[in-house]
């Protein structure tokens, strides 16, 4: 258990102690968003006489026990006075998420990678030094003006020698000498609970690594809707929720660097699943409108976004994608498990469930697939209940009953 030391001075006098404490990265557990509903941002006053001296008020997520003890909900005490603060709990290294699976199939990368020896000018051949890269890319053009500044630079540089990082419409880098063999992208599921990246070769489809984390948002609410309303609660509440999964992203991609000896920089793609609203949080969407009838999305698929441009450490031209999202609650997620599964490629009607912090159902065939989504996360995650918890350290996942009892 960890005891804070929380001094009231002009920065964090007035302040609520759960959302102080959340600004030192501690991790919290805040199902209910800090409603003071659940009962999980619940700490220990070893140190504040005004607060330990409150009669005790009838609630029900704290006993009178627990009061006279010292117990108080972080989300319900307003600094004005010097605390000393002992945390219950903290989700830092408590899941197991399962990462595991298999799924074949053919190898058509968003990015490709290739060298090529190109002709030197000479008093016979001018063109221009990005008509003669455009050409013998089968006239896909650099649209970058990053690259075209320095485009002549890195040709004489290595001797017209160069590698080309391209898509379909885009030459996104041109790289000195052959450096095609270095050549990745990163498959994320941002999942509401947690999240999952698998490094993968884009030249082979080879899977190198895979990393999973919860999602660091949990401690501003379990469920999507209470992150909205955080994110419509306060003025910056947005910015700090996306800025939460950008961080957890950048590290990922450190761990991939170091522990696969692969640089940041060869990562060119990034494609997402998640739902609707974990995609548009990450690039700082709003999400008020999702939570309330229509339930519009404000886009229903992420095209042609740079890394750079929402803050993610990797080649800053490296492309940032999603699957398409089918409605407010159906994201990118269901889609890629149909895909997965395979159902729209049958005749005989499927039903495929993914049960998660948001559940979706999704029933059809090959003529149509229907949609719905809800909330599994009180039932199969131990949010909201009195008897109950999510897959993490402390959970029973099995039970034996051999000679000597129950184990």
């Amino acid at each position: 258990m960890n005891t804070i030391y929380i001094k009231n001075d002009k920065q964090v006098s007035g302040k609520n102690l759960l959302d102080h404490l959340r600004t030192m990265d501690l991790d919290l557990i805040a199902p209910c968003g800090g409603k003071g509903l659940c009962g999980k941002c619940m700490v220990k006053i070893l140190m504040g006489p005004s607060v330990l001296s409150t009669p005790y008020s009838e609630n029900e997520v704290i006993s009178q026990e627990e009061w006279i003890k010292g117990y108080r909900l972080a989300c319900r005490i307003e600094i004005q006075e010097d605390l000393e603060v002992q945390l219950m709990e903290t989700y830092s290294g408590r899941a197991n998420i399962l990462t595991d699976g298999y799924y074949s199939a053919s190898l058509d990368p968003l990015v490709k990678k290739r060298y090529f020896q190109i002709d030197k000018p000479d008093i016979e051949d001018q063109r221009a030094d990005t008509d003669r890269i455009e050409s013998i890319a089968n006239g896909i053009d650099i649209l970058d003006i990053d690259l075209i500044k320095e485009l002549s630079y890195t040709l004489n540089r290595f001797d017209y020698k160069v590698t080309l990082a391209y898509t379909n419409d885009e030459i996104i880098s041109i790289e000195g000498g052959d450096t095609a063999h270095d050549c990745y992208g990163l498959a994320l599921d941002i999942g509401t609970t947690t999240i999952a990246g698998v490094l993968i070769n884009l030249n082979t489809g080879e899977e190198l690594g895979v990393y999973s984390s919860i999602n660091p948002q949990k401690q501003y609410g379990d469920d999507v809707i209470s992150r909205i309303d955080y994110t419509m609660e306060n003025k910056h509440g947005l910015k700090k929720l996306s800025s939460l999964l950008v961080q957890e992203i950048n590290r990922m991609l450190t761990y991939f660097e170091n522990q696969y000896h692969i640089r940041k920089n060869n990562i060119y793609h990034l494609n997402l699943v998640g739902n609707t609203i974990m995609i548009h949080m990450l690039v700082g969407a709003p999400v008020g409108q999702i939570a309330a009838s229509p339930f519009n999305p404000v886009f229903t698929r992420l095209k042609d976004v740079k890394a750079v441009e929402l803050g993610i450490d990797t080649y800053d031209k490296a492309l940032v994608t999603s699957l398409p999202l089918s409605a407010g609650y159906i994201g990118a997620d269901t889609l890629s498990c149909i895909t997965a599964c395979g159902m729209a490629q049958e005749q005989e009607l499927s039903l495929m469930i993914d049960i998660g912090t948001n559940g979706e159902i999704a029933l059809g065939n090959q003529d149509k697939i229907v949609t719905c989504a809800t909330a599994a996360g009180p039932a199969f995650e131990g949010g909201h209940i009195e008897c109950g918890m999510g897959g993490v350290r402390g959970a029973i996942n099995t039970v034996k009953v051999d000679e000597h009892g129950l184990k």
